[in-house]
């Protein structure tokens, strides 16, 4: 996920240079919208990314493991 927000701040980047080179303010505001969400998703995927490294894969496991005994149990 980390390569993902790398590539979208890259992306954030490009936009704002194409706004400060823009010839009218319209395009200038466009490009800076576009930034914006690039920066967004950039955001978005950092946090995705920080999430992954605090809860693994594999901590899913155990809860499916109770969810199987649940459904294994008799039921009174």
């Amino acid at each position: 996920m980390f390569e993902d927000a790398t590539k979208f701040r890259r992306e954030c980047a490009e936009c704002r240079k194409q706004a400060a080179v823009a010839e009218n303010s319209l395009s200038k505001a466009q490009w800076l919208l576009f930034a914006d969400e690039w920066l967004k998703q950039a955001l978005a995927a950092e946090a995705l990314a920080r999430r992954e490294v605090a809860e693994p894969a594999d901590a899913v496991a155990p809860r499916q493991a109770l969810s199987r005994l649940s459904r294994l149990s008799p039921s009174a």
